[in-house]
């Protein structure tokens, strides 16, 4: 399996599952950054929160963090 430098693609589906099982959405975390980050950046879209939501979930850190409260939480 190959794995990019900074980057785990194995847990990011994972990830993505365990946050979909829980009935949360990629597009309700890009929602919720977009209402807090809006104010401060003039032009930003939902579609560029997003993005920035899935290179976040890209880092190893925060994936082992959302795996560990997913599994402390059931």
């Amino acid at each position: 399996m190959r794995r990019m430098v900074g980057e785990w693609p194995v847990f990011y589906g994972q990830v993505v599952r365990l946050l979909e099982k829980r009935g949360v959405s990629l597009d309700d975390i890009a929602e919720i950054v977009f209402e807090l980050q809006k104010a401060y950046h003039e032009g930003l879209t939902v579609d560029q929160c997003r993005e920035s939501v899935e290179h976040v979930l890209r880092k190893r850190e925060v994936q082992h963090a959302i795996i560990t409260g997913v599994t402390l939480d059931m």
